[in-house]
């Protein structure tokens, strides 16, 4: 990856426009609470092309900062971390791990993946902006076919 490393910088960076999170962020690329304007730049995302995933060390550092229960939300194109999380938790920590939901299944359409997360979201008293998902007045009708 380290061949493509500055073309892939140099596309992304004109589509980047990173801003602080608004919920803990912990990188896997640096093992860090992300938590500055600007720090998720196409510079972060051709570290995170070219170096090692520092999973274990930013889950350690996760649960020793946050406490409570935790919902994980994977985004990626496919729940590659269902696996992982609970054995995380299960080897590290001692116990079962938290809540875990991926954004996407492979095979499944991404759009019911969608909504399903989003009602796993809203019975578990996580506040879920409805109006950033669907613009006032959308209905299932106006959602692409495959529902």
């Amino acid at each position: 990856m380290l061949k493509i490393g500055q073309a892939y910088e140099t596309l992304l960076a004109p589509h980047i426009h990173s801003k602080a999170p608004t919920i803990p962020f912990y990188s896997s690329v640096n093992a860090e609470l992300v938590s500055a304007p600007g720090s998720l730049d196409a510079s972060y995302w051709r570290q995170n092309l070219e170096t090692p995933v520092l999973f274990n060390k930013a889950m350690k550092r996760m649960t020793e900062e946050q406490s409570g229960s935790r919902i994980f939300i994977e985004i990626s194109a496919h729940g590659s971390m269902r696996l992982v999380i609970p054995d995380y938790f299960t080897s590290e920590q001692g116990h079962e791990p938290d809540t875990y939901f991926p954004v996407m299944s492979r095979g499944k359409n991404c759009d019911k993946q969608l909504l399903k997360l989003v009602g796993e979201l809203f019975i578990r008293n996580v506040l879920v902006d409805f109006d950033a998902l669907a613009p006032k007045g959308t209905t299932l009708t106006d959602l692409p076919q495959g529902y």
